[in-house]
């Protein structure tokens, strides 16, 4: 029932999952549009996926990061990917513009209470660059900075090489950060920066525990944001 009820997300955002609604104002203009891409496949628990939006709703209502989202001159512009294999993504939340703190907190309000997918399988991070980037393409508004922030513990087992697709978004402004959390794989720092990163001043944070996820990404938040 579980399978099912993800499947009819799916169906209700649109075959295969990366179609979506433009809710934001079609005049608006961001300083930044960033996609929030976050890792929910077979290797991540489900009490770590809820940790994961649990961890960027109390991002978006810390006060460092509120700050960084006061600095930016038009705000920022947010959308969430929940991704696993190249036939489960996710996209839960039309286009959100965040501009001062009440944004920002209504922002967290939404994160926690999107409904999860459940049985999450392989780890497409090609087919997740992919759609974020389209989401970026087709967004309904001008922005100066194009973002993809990419959260994973693993690395990419199933649909396209990332590393193409991330030349591909390179060549058209995009930047693309990773946050990987290194419990399994110790070395996946190393390949998010040779195979996933990419852009204008890339970085990859990397966390050894999911314990540290939270401030890890606030940090990384306030990075890009400034």
């Amino acid at each position: 029932m579980r399978f099912i009820a993800f499947l009819l997300c799916w169906l209700v955002l649109g075959f295969p999952g990366w179609a979506f609604s433009d809710d934001a104002d079609n005049s608006s203009e961001v300083e930044t549009s960033l996609i929030l891409a976050i890792d929910a496949s077979a290797s991540i628990s489900s009490d770590f996926l809820q940790n994961q939006i649990i961890g960027h709703a109390l991002a978006f209502r810390d006060s460092g990061v509120q700050q960084a989202i006061l600095s930016l001159e038009k705000g920022v512009a947010l959308r969430v990917l929940l991704w696993s294999s190249p036939q489960q993504m996710m996209i839960p939340l039309p286009w959100v513009i965040v501009r001062n703190a009440q944004d920002a907190n209504r922002f967290a309000d939404q994160l926690v209470n999107i409904a999860l997918p459940q049985n999450g399988s392989s780890t497409a991070i090609g087919t997740a660059l992919h759609v974020s980037g389209d989401l970026l393409r087709t967004a309904p508004f001008s922005s100066n900075k194009k973002i993809i922030d990419l959260v994973s513990n693993g690395f990419s087992n199933a649909g396209p090489d990332p590393a193409p697709i991330r030349d591909q978004l390179v060549a058209t402004g995009v930047t693309i950060n990773g946050l990987v959390v290194t419990n399994e794989y110790d070395w996946l720092e190393t390949y998010f920066i040779e195979s996933v990163i990419g852009g204008n001043i890339p970085f990859v944070s990397s966390v050894d525990n999911p314990i540290d996820y939270v401030n890890a990404l606030r940090r990384k938040l306030v990075q890009e944001l400034s």
